[in-house]
């Protein structure tokens, strides 16, 4: 069964005053520097695990290779259980991603409802950056201090659900605010869309294919599809 849903997004910060190459690091492909933040939530939207402050530059993929995460997900999570990503993961036994490339009836099926889990983290992103202002930009330069506030905010949204403190007006606002962004042209600092959900490997190379994780994959598919 699923545990989490799990995907990055980008906090933008201020440009880093450190050596040129670090100053690249943290810039996107739209030239807007961030940090992103790698989060994990479940059903009721709040946060199970977070990990921030890999270079805005950073591949999803690698930012979870290089969190904690990932050996836990890989030493202690049952085999019956997983995490759900998109298609910027690596496949793996504890992480289901969706099938790419020409598809069946039954992996585009599959696809769809890996999406709606998916869901989840998505809103839970959005209700995060509604509810702290302050993460649309950061500014500062203290690397420590950045994180500590994007983990801070993410602790402030898990108590804000648990006393039941709803902020779906809060999100709907914001979706009036994006209409009218796009109404009026991009706006700086809005870097989410720079992820890359391409094929995973580049710069830190390709990764091998886990077969027990396309065999696990292709079994939930044989069940969804006998599913009416």
């Amino acid at each position: 069964g699923i545990v989490g849903a799990m995907d990055s997004c980008h906090i933008p910060i201020k440009a880093p005053e450190a050596d040129p190459g670090s100053y690249r690091s943290y810039a996107s492909r739209k030239n807007i520097h961030s940090i992103v933040m790698q989060g994990v939530c479940d059903h009721e939207l709040l946060f199970t695990d977070v990990f921030a402050g890999s270079p805005g530059r950073t591949h999803d993929a690698h930012v979870f290779r290089n969190s904690p995460l990932a050996d836990r997900l890989a030493n202690s999570l049952p085999p019956e259980q997983h995490c759900v990503g998109d298609g910027a993961y690596e496949l793996q036994t504890y992480l289901m991603c969706p099938y790419k490339g020409a598809l069946t009836a039954g992996q585009r099926r599959y696809n769809e409802r890996l999406s709606a889990a998916r869901q989840s983290i998505e809103k839970s992103f959005a209700l995060l950056k509604c509810r702290w202002r302050r993460l649309e930009y950061i500014d500062a330069s203290d690397m420590s201090l950045i994180v500590r506030i994007v983990v801070s905010c993410c602790v402030l949204h898990n108590l804000c659900l648990l006393s039941n403190d709803s902020a779906e007006d809060m999100l709907e606002e914001n979706a009036d605010d994006k209409e009218k962004e796009k109404e009026e042209g991009p706006a700086a600092g809005n870097d989410d869309e720079d992820d890359d959900e391409g094929e995973v490997g580049g710069a830190f190379g390709a990764y091998n294919v886990n077969e027990q994780a396309v065999v696990k994959r292709d079994n939930i598919q044989a069940i969804l599809q006998a599913v009416p």
